[in-house]
Parts: structure tokens; sequence; C-alpha cells
């Protein structure tokens, strides 16, 4: 049997178990869209969009040819490779998982870089972002920063050893040049093209979450129950991953981890991204060690710099209590009497002038 009759029959299975699932189970997949809805509107597009817009800029005006140049030699004696390729790593830790993807495709289109380098190299130029992981952690800014810098670390690290195999050319001297191009005309096509890309990711969030809905079904609800399900589950659509907040010190390495990991519908994004120019199982593969590395930097801080006691513990959730207290519907309540008796009284007041 060839490998495309098996992808056959895989998707023929696979299909015909979502069309049961969802024609019998239709409320369970409209839960987990509703949700996942939600994650789209409250965090994926307010840390995404402005990182996606400046990231388009960035392209489109050619800054990382530019920054090459400038991180030449630090990139040729330290990491074995060419300053555009470090540029290209260091914004996209920046910028979020798609954008090293969608640079590094660029280059393997202009030649200057094979299938296979580009495929290694999409593997590393990938990052959750500081906007996407501030906006998990809010006020927890340390955690936040011990997170986005264990998987910084955790690529830098991989970056390292596979750039000094790859034996990548060095940067012409030709400078590319580009088209004068209007400013306003630049921050429009910016603006579109970062919505459309948004809008791929939140549909393909979105189905995620419909599939994920179904995970309520009773067969699986002993998994559901299981202390790191929502790990596992966030392994698949790593946006998922809100539904451990607020979550336990012991997690914290696993949450890094999945960060790290980025999630298979991350993948398929990229994989949409690179228009088959890419190898995916390069990337799967380096993901899987950076996930490794990102729990065990963040599991040796959870030993070596405790932060957590039972002192703060208590500060914790008295701070939240007091949360809970400020949006209590009390004084929303007192507001609108207070209201109501000023109007009343300015009614009776011009009342009497009229008298």
């Amino acid at each position: 049997m060839t490998k495309s009759k098996v992808n056959i029959i895989m998707f023929t299975i696979i299909f015909t178990s979502m069309l049961i699932s969802v024609l019998t189970n239709g409320f369970l997949v409209f839960q987990g869209i509703q949700y996942a809805v939600k994650i789209c509107l409250e965090t994926m597009i307010p840390s995404l969009y402005a990182m996606m817009i400046l990231s388009e800029l960035f392209i489109s005006c050619g800054f990382h040819n530019t920054l090459g140049k400038v991180l030449k030699i630090p990139a040729k004696y330290i990491f074995k490779s060419n300053g555009q390729i470090l540029t290209i790593f260091l914004f996209s830790q920046i910028a979020g998982y798609p954008i090293g993807t969608k640079m590094i495709t660029n280059m393997n289109e202009n030649g200057k870089l094979t299938k296979k380098q580009a495929s290694i190299l999409s593997g590393v130029c990938f990052g959750s972002g500081p906007a996407f992981i501030v906006s998990l952690f809010e006020n927890k800014k340390e955690d936040a920063a011990a997170v986005f810098l264990a998987g910084l670390l955790s690529n830098l690290i991989i970056f390292t050893i596979v750039s000094r195999f790859m034996h990548i050319q060095p940067e012409s001297d030709v400078s590319n040049a580009h088209k004068p191009i209007h400013i306003s005309t630049m921050i429009t096509d910016a603006a579109v093209k970062s919505g459309k890309a948004l809008f791929k990711i939140c549909a393909m969030i979105i189905m995620f979450g419909g599939i994920l809905g179904l995970k309520e079904l009773s067969f699986l609800r002993t998994i559901t129950k299981y202390k790191y399900s929502d790990i596992i589950f966030s392994t698949l659509e790593v946006s998922r991953i809100t539904s451990i907040f607020p979550y336990l010190r012991e997690m914290l390495p696993f949450i890094g981890a999945v960060l790290s990991f980025g999630g298979i519908c991350v993948l398929m994004q990229i994989s949409a991204v690179s228009k088959d120019k890419i190898n995916i199982s390069y990337i799967f593969f380096i993901r899987i060690i950076a996930a490794i590395i990102t729990w065990l930097l963040l599991y040796l801080r959870e030993i070596f710099i405790p932060i957590q006691t039972e002192t703060t513990a208590v500060i914790y959730n008295e701070s939240n209590n007091l949360n809970i207290e400020t949006f209590s519907p009390i004084p929303s309540i007192l507001l609108l009497i207070m209201t109501f008796m000023l109007l009343i009284s300015t009614d009776r007041k011009t009342k009497n002038c009229r008298k």
C-alpha cells in the first residue's frame, strides 16, 4: 500500500469520526467554538495584531538586511552564521510564531538558503513573543519574564549549535534595492496583511476549539480530570493554555514548555505560511527539544530561586479577594440610587423656581 493511499484512508477515518461527533454532539462543539472565539477576541487579537503590523513593516522596509550588515561580525565569529540570519533569529523571538518562518521562506525563495537549511532555521526562529506571554500572566511579571527568557535561552542554545553545522553562505555585498513606497501605503498594506494573517490564526484556533469541545464526551471525561490534562490539550492548540490560569507554581515549567513547543495548530499555520517550502518534521523535532530545555530551565529556577512562599501566597490570595470586592455590583447600584435621587432633587428645584 502506497503512502498516498494510507494518507487518504487516515483522512477518511478522521473525517468520518469528526462528522459523526459534530452531528451527535453539536452543543459541545458550539461551546468549544464559543470559548475559542472569546480567546481570540480577548487575548490573541489584542496581544498579536500590533506586533504583526510592526513585523510586516520590518520586512517591507528591508530592516533585516540593514541590521544584518551591523551584526555581520558577531554573527560570523560567535555563531558561524551571517548577520541577516542572526537578525531574523533575534526578531523572531519577539515577533511571534509565524514571523520567523515567513522571513526564512523569503530567503529560501531568493536562493540564499536550501530547503533543509530553511527547515532547521524555521524550527529555531520560533517564539510566542513577549506580548502574548505578558497578556497571559498579567500581574505576575516575574513569571512572564522567566518564561520568556527560558524560551529565548533554549532557542539560543539550539541556534548556536545548528548554525555551526549548516555552513550558511555570507551575505553578498550587493545591496537589495527596494522601490520607494509611500509611508501611508506601507502602513496600510502592513495593517491589511497582518489582519489577513491574524484572521487565519484565529480561524485555526476556532476550528481546534470546536474539536477540543468534544473532550467533554463521557468516555473522555476521565482524561479531562487528570491533573495535567489542560497541558496535554494545550499541545494541540496553544491558546487553550489560558484554561490553566490561575496556576499552581509547579505548573510553571510545563506552561513554559508548551509555549516553547507552540502546539500542533501553530505548526499547521507555519506549514501553510511556508507553502511547502520547508519540511515541517524538522520543526517538530526541534520544538520538542526546545520544550524540554525550557522545562528544565524553569524547573531549576523553581528549585534554586523559590519565589512563592506561604506569606506571599496569603498576600496574593488577599489581593485577589480585594480585586473581587472591587468588581462588586454594590458600588454600581449605589451610584444609580444616588443619580436617581439627584434627578428627583433637581426636578423639585425646577418646579419651585417656576412657582
